[in-house]
């Protein structure tokens, strides 16, 4: 039970922070944004060291700090670059510092950068397109939708467990519980916003729900083979903020691609 109330109050003060600098935009967002990778890239590398494993800290920190200040420009069209060129940085200090870096070393900084911190920003180019508040609105509810869906559907009827060994409370019944909701966002954002088709609409949510439940197992995996039920404690009976954003950092990035690569041309 108080749990659950921390669970409600901290849902209540994070979703309207979270909508305002949504709606605010700009610098704003960018800020929000480089805070919360901050903050899950700071679990995500303790997490590497359960695992026995060494990241490159201060190389990825810096290399964090690199893409933020590039999204905070405005100069996103160097961000593949720059993806590229921290891959050769890493790749050098590893080589240059070897034996005291093993690959599975190197290969954790990459994915540290592009885990939390890559993934996280899609939401700012979201927000920048024709109708963005609109659909990063449309983003936080499909993800919002399709934990609330998957944990009620889950919780009521789930019988057939997905994966016992990553997480014994996830189910079949919850994830098509998830992916039914997810389409009911979409539905509703066509009809009330008639932000594209519905079809359109319908395929997008279908996918991105998937990939943000795939999100949330992927998370569950990592904490599984590292021995922890949680990703952090900064965040009272939500544990941390890893398993607050694991969906939404897979979600986020189904919708940037479809919107810049697909609706945009309907």
């Amino acid at each position: 039970m108080v749990s659950m109330v921390r669970r409600l109050l901290i849902s209540v003060i994070g979703i309207p922070i979270l909508i305002y600098f949504t709606w605010l935009g700009g610098q704003f967002l960018i800020a929000l944004l480089a805070v919360l990778a901050g903050l899950v890239l700071r679990e995500f590398l303790k997490m590497g060291n359960l695992l026995d494993i060494n990241p490159l800290k201060s190389v990825v920190w810096l290399l964090a700090a690199g893409w933020f200040i590039l999204v905070f420009f405005k100069l996103l069209h160097y961000l593949i670059p720059y993806l590229l060129l921290a891959f050769l940085i890493i790749v050098c200090v590893y080589t240059v510092a070897f034996p005291r870096y093993t690959w599975k070393d190197a290969a954790w900084s990459l994915l540290s950068l592009i885990y939390p911190v890559a993934l996280l920003s899609c939401f700012y180019p979201i927000r920048v397109a024709p109708e963005g508040f609109l659909w990063a609105l449309y983003c936080l509810f499909i993800v919002w939708g399709t934990d609330t869906g998957a944990y009620f559907i889950g919780s009521l009827i789930g019988r057939h467990k997905i994966a016992p060994l990553m997480s014994p409370h996830k189910s079949y019944e919850g994830a098509v519980g998830g992916l039914v909701v997810s389409l009911a966002v979409g539905a509703g954002f066509w009809y009330f916003c008639g932000l594209a088709p519905l079809w359109a609409m319908l395929v997008l949510s279908f996918v991105a729900s998937f990939f943000g439940q795939l999100g949330d197992m992927f998370e569950s995996t990592l904490k599984r083979t590292a021995g922890i039920k949680d990703s952090g404690n900064l965040l009272p009976g939500h544990g941390g903020f890893m398993d607050r954003f694991d969906s939404f950092m897979f979600a986020v990035p189904v919708v940037f691609i479809c919107l810049h690569y697909w609706i945009r041309y309907l």
